[in-house]
């Protein structure tokens, strides 16, 4: 007997995909074999696309023994699907709750952090802010799940939304999540992105949550803040992740689960591609070298951090904004210099201080290279992938190298 088609209430389409299917609970995070939704003539690919909008977690995810689908796939599989669903104005449902619970929330307080005079007070509050960020960063819980909404389509509302991760640093557990080996199968097999790449996302969040307490974020124009954040994201990434990797002892690049970065990209997937084992080479290798022979201590990591946030020379920055930074430069360039000066005696502080202004410099040619990866990357080996797995306002902090043509890589 020939089964009867049905229409698809949502897309308008005949089809026999109504019963008996596989689909996502929201509420249980496991995979079962049940109808959860009331309108009886919906498709396998509606069903799926609404429990995934119903705002799954996909961390949470259970897959039935006797299934031969692994669960990175089927991670990878969502987390394409909403970047597609994301590109047509979809999103997760469960954030407009999240961030409604905190909105009455006051962290005026903290703009005021580094209003204090005197030196020791500033280096104390870089200090907390850096062990805040270092529970979050380190942390197994992600900032995609507690305190970032992907409707946001611009950096200028990520940048004007009300939530900072960093005040909520304590709603993060204290405990790191090392992944398996089977994650490393899989991105070998499938690409690195082919699943969102949460440690960058979380370092540029950071990064856009860490400028919120800085200075220049209260005294720049908007327009200011943009150019100046999109110009030193890259760079705060590389310091980000040499500081992380050489308190590790680690030579060669990590990230916070425990994967070299190299490693990632050595799969089959990417089929031995020369130019990119050469970029891996560089940029998560060999960079490495300065970064591990200074051996920043703590007070230094976190006053470097704070120049390269000031940097003055930004194309974009008006003129009354780079005067700004200029002056909140050298008051960090200063406060640096006599730390050093008071520890080593005035020659060897003079010298040390040369030595860490230099690894300024080198984060910017780092960051720039770790642009030119990632063009490489999405423009050659994973065309159209970054953009679903990656936020919309966070694509042009990675890319801000287009202009790169491949020859000028394959040259490098």
């Amino acid at each position: 007997m020939l089964r009867k088609f049905k229409i698809c209430t949502i897309i308008k389409y005949y089809t026999l995909t109504h019963y008996s299917l596989i689909v996502f609970d929201a509420r249980r995070f496991s995979l079962i074999s049940l109808i959860i939704f009331k309108v009886s003539n919906k498709c396998k690919s509606c069903r799926f696309d609404k429990c995934i909008l119903m705002g799954m977690n996909i961390q949470k995810l259970r897959n039935p023994q006797q299934s031969t689908i692994s669960l990175w796939e089927i991670r990878s599989k969502i987390e394409q699907r909403l970047g597609e669903l994301a590109l047509i104005g979809k999103y997760p449902e469960k954030r407009n709750k999240i961030f409604a619970s905190s909105e009455g929330i006051d962290f005026s307080f903290m703009q005021t952090i580094f209003l204090e005079n005197e030196e020791t007070k500033i280096i104390g509050n870089l200090l907390l802010l850096e062990e805040s960020v270092g529970r979050i960063r380190n942390s197994s819980t992600q900032i995609t799940d507690k305190n970032y909404d992907f409707s946001y389509k611009t950096l200028e509302e990520v940048i004007n939304r009300k939530e900072n991760s960093i005040f909520l640093c304590y709603d993060y557990l204290e405990e790191q999540n090392f992944l398996k080996s089977d994650y490393i199968e899989f991105v070998h097999k499938n690409g690195f992105f082919s699943l969102r790449p949460i440690t960058l996302i979380d370092d540029l969040i950071l990064i856009i949550d860490m400028a919120k307490t800085m200075p220049f974020f209260y005294k720049l124009e908007l327009t200011d803040i943009i150019y100046q954040i999109t110009n030193i994201s890259m760079p705060l990434v590389v310091l980000a992740n040499t500081w992380y990797s050489c308190n590790k002892k680690s030579k060669t690049v990590i990230s916070p689960d425990g994967v070299p970065i190299v490693v990632a990209f050595s799969g089959e997937y990417y089929k031995g591609d020369l130019t990119l084992n050469k970029l891996l080479q560089k940029i998560f290798v060999t960079f490495m070298e300065p970064y591990i022979r200074v051996q920043m201590d703590d007070e230094e990591h976190v006053l470097i951090r704070s120049i390269i946030f000031s940097h003055f020379v930004t194309n974009g920055v008006s003129k009354e904004g780079q005067k700004f930074l200029l002056s909140e430069s050298e008051k960090y360039c200063g406060i640096l210099m006599r730390m050093l000066q008071e520890r080593y005696g005035q020659l060897r502080g003079a010298t040390r201080y040369a030595e860490l202004l230099h690894l300024v410099e080198f984060c910017f040619k780092c960051g720039n290279y770790l642009s030119i990866f990632l063009n490489y990357v999405d423009n050659v080996l994973e065309q159209g992938r970054f953009e679903k797995v990656m936020p919309a306002p966070l694509i042009d902090l990675c890319l801000r190298c287009k202009n790169v043509k491949l020859p000028e890589i394959t040259g490098i």
